[in-house]
């Protein structure tokens, strides 16, 4: 921690290259919590210090500081961490859906500020992949007007209900996300796969929910990928087989 200190010291009028040098000492250091710290803490404006902590503090505390922070680049790197709590989703949740304005400044002009929504964008799409993400956040970024973020959520909605209607959406990768999406049903997948069949075909075919009807689908309308799908599937049984038995 000490060294620490002495280098920010030094660094003061050179804090860009400083940064570079804390972001490692903060990863490897065993005083790891103290310099987090004074990183978050620091006065200088530069937002690197903020990032790092964001990055690599463990104190669950901390972290939930950090969910509440008004700077749109924080809440990325936040969302981006697979041990991010429900309640910390929750937060950047509602904070990012209700006030985007608030997100790195109010002052910023309208290139800025269009920066800043599609980082907003950015962050409801990690939200949406985000395995702790509560289903009634889920359900709610499935009728996004953004494609991306509707792709995201879609892949992990579990109500039936939205996932038929996410049928009738005009987007080829949300439809990807549907034939990925354990939940959807035969009804699903029948729909989505006359609407983009060779598209599909690899996620459709292997749907644990799949029919014959659907197989059948495959087999008379197009037979070479189906037949193309079979064999890859089976070279990659035979090699399985092959390093399980070396």
């Amino acid at each position: 921690y000490e060294q620490y200190l002495t280098l920010r010291h030094a660094n003061e009028n050179n804090i860009e290259d400083f940064y570079v040098d804390a972001e490692m000492i903060a990863k490897h250091s065993k005083d790891k919590e103290k310099i987090i710290d004074s990183l978050y803490n620091d006065n200088n404006k530069n937002l690197q210090g903020k990032l790092i902590a964001a990055r690599y503090t463990s104190d669950k505390e901390k972290i939930l500081m950090l969910c509440k922070s008004n700077d749109v680049y924080v809440l990325q790197i936040i969302c981006k961490r697979p041990d991010v709590s429900k309640e910390c989703i929750e937060v950047i949740f509602d904070k990012i859906e209700s006030d985007v304005n608030s997100l790195y400044g109010s002052k910023l002009g309208t290139f800025e500020m269009d920066y800043v929504y599609d980082l907003k964008n950015d962050v409801l799409s990690d939200i949406a992949k985000h395995v702790n993400t509560p289903d009634y956040i889920i359900n709610k970024l499935c009728n996004s007007k953004v494609k991306s973020i509707r792709s995201s959520a879609a892949r992990r909605c579990s109500d039936v209900s939205i996932l038929l209607s996410l049928t009738d959406d005009d987007y080829p990768e949300v439809y990807r996300s549907l034939a990925l999406n354990k939940n959807s049903s035969p009804k699903v997948l029948r729909i989505i796969t006359k609407k983009e069949p060779v598209y599909l075909i690899d996620y459709v075919l292997d749907h644990p929910n799949i029919t014959d009807d659907i197989l059948n689908f495959y087999k008379l309308h197009y037979p070479h990928q189906f037949k193309t799908h079979k064999l890859f599937k089976e070279s990659l049984i035979r090699q399985y087989i092959k390093l399980a038995m070396s």
